[in-house]
């Protein structure tokens, strides 16, 4: 099944533009992170030693902002998009 990432600002010039990923059904956030942290090594500075994304990044599953700890129970369908992006501030 196809998953869409989406990133924003520093996040973007780390992992790059848009994109598809292909994951298999029955996969979880924490898989597809895992898959992302695996796909170049300048992704590894938005990941903390224990695998995690860094406490600082807000992720979003279909708009919808997640926690960490549902990282694992939140199964991904067909065509979910998941979007990384740095906090942001206005002014």
């Amino acid at each position: 099944m196809q998953i869409r990432l989406r990133t924003f600002a520093q996040v973007k010039e780390i992992l790059g533009a848009d994109r598809m990923i292909e994951c298999p059904y029955g996969s979880s956030v924490r898989w597809l992170l895992n898959t992302i942290r695996q796909s170049s090594a300048e992704a590894d500075i938005l990941f903390a030693e224990n695998g995690d994304l860094k406490g600082h990044l807000i992720r979003m599953l279909n708009s919808i902002r997640i926690d960490r700890e549902y990282f694992d129970n939140l199964i991904l369908s067909e065509g979910d998009e998941l979007a990384l992006f740095p906090p942001v501030s206005g002014g």
